[in-house]
């Protein structure tokens, strides 16, 4: 019968723990409730930022458009960066499987 341990080679390290088995969460909850609600509050800043540059385009303040057009695309990038960053730690957080049961209990 083939035995693994027999071939493996004494000057290999060991592998490092699976940190997908670990009793730790592998994101922190606060990163995930950060993430959560600035969705959101960057989405709505996107839209009034966009609504004060077409304010300002229509009183005749190109200036003042521009600078509120460039602001909005500022906060619209850091929104699609949120998002990213939150279907990732989500898909991290879904292959670490469900938290443990604080009762104890396996069942």
């Amino acid at each position: 019968m083939y035995d693994e341990q027999e071939h493996i080679c004494p000057h290999i390290p060991a592998p490092l723990p699976n940190f997908l088995e670990a009793d730790i969460p592998v994101v922190p909850k606060k990163l995930l409730q950060v993430l959560v609600f600035a969705l959101p509050l960057s989405l709505v800043s996107f839209a009034v930022l966009m609504g004060g540059s077409a304010l300002a385009r229509a009183l005749g303040d190109p200036g003042g458009a521009r600078a509120l057009g460039w602001i909005a695309a500022a906060v619209l990038m850091l929104g699609l960066t949120d998002m990213i960053l939150l279907i990732t730690a989500l898909g991290l957080q879904a292959l670490a499987g469900p938290p443990p049961d604080p009762s104890g209990d396996p069942d």
